[in-house]
């Protein structure tokens, strides 16, 4: 669900499908009934989060996915022209996923919030580096394909 909702560029889901999952308001909704899943309980759930295995394992799962929606909406730092909405939008993204897990996993232990809540600031960071970097590609490439500027330049240089 959240990486649909990120390929549709729909952020502000994000923090509705972290919180459905994190403070779920009933162990098992209609729909899982009808499809005869079963899911922990946000207590279960809870005292799993308090294992260190069970932390690192989820930690190393989040930084792969992470890694993975930045490259989705980034897939060629360098090459890409992304669009100024597209730029804005993941430049609010990072901007606001923090604060979109926290709220998600109020009363979760605090250990796995500080854990979870640190891999989300990478993939912050990131993002916001690969569009800072593709915007000054876009910028280069515009500069570069105009050969007054150029020699402009290379005229600079040589001096």
């Amino acid at each position: 669900e959240v990486l649909y909702c990120v390929k549709q560029l729909q952020f502000e889901q994000i923090e509705e499908y972290w919180t459905s999952f994190w403070q779920p308001e009933d162990d098992l909704d209609d729909e899982d009934k009808a499809l005869g899943q079963a899911r922990l309980s946000q207590q279960q759930l809870f005292s799993l989060c308090t294992l260190p295995q069970i932390q690192h394992w989820i930690v190393s799962l989040d930084l792969a996915f992470y890694q993975t929606l930045v490259d989705i909406l980034v897939p060629d730092v360098l090459m890409s022209n992304m669009s100024p909405f597209l730029t804005q939008s993941c430049r609010n993204f990072a901007k606001n996923v923090e604060h979109y897990l926290k709220k998600a996993m109020q009363g979760a232990p605090e250990i796995i919030q500080k854990k979870k809540i640190q891999a989300v600031k990478y993939m912050a960071q990131g993002l916001r580096r690969y569009t800072s970097l593709n915007h000054l590609a876009q910028a280069a490439r515009a500069v570069l394909q105009k050969p007054d500027q150029v020699t402009a330049m290379y005229n600079d240089y040589i001096r």
